[in-house]
């Protein structure tokens, strides 16, 4: 069989990809200061709610209540890496959007 490997952070490229497409066809990037706090909130919620607790035999391990998964690795150490990625694809949007006339209010 033929073996196929998607990057871990691929959901994050299309997801601005697709911000950007639909700023472009809007024909201006004047939100993007909401689309970087609306990436702001949802990662403080994510990262909120996993908290660090210990087995009977004191290894520690990640816990979430809301979504009822345990994970031996820190899941806040991941969201805080996509957030940032998120913010650095926003950015380098933000100065290309600077030098071109898209950051205008759309008409």
């Amino acid at each position: 069989g033929e073996a196929r490997w998607a990057h871990p952070m691929l959901h994050i490229f299309v997801e601005v990809r697709d911000y950007h497409r639909h700023a472009v066809q809007a024909g201006s990037f004047a939100g993007i200061e909401e689309e970087a706090r609306r990436v702001s909130e949802v990662a403080w919620a994510r990262r909120g709610d996993w908290q660090r607790l210990f087995d009977e035999t004191g290894q520690g391990f990640f816990y979430s209540e809301a979504l009822g998964e345990a994970n031996w690795d820190d899941p806040r150490a991941v969201i805080l890496e996509e957030q940032r990625l998120r913010f650095s694809l926003l950015e380098r949007m933000f100065k290309e959007a600077r030098s071109s006339a898209l950051l205008a209010s759309p008409p």
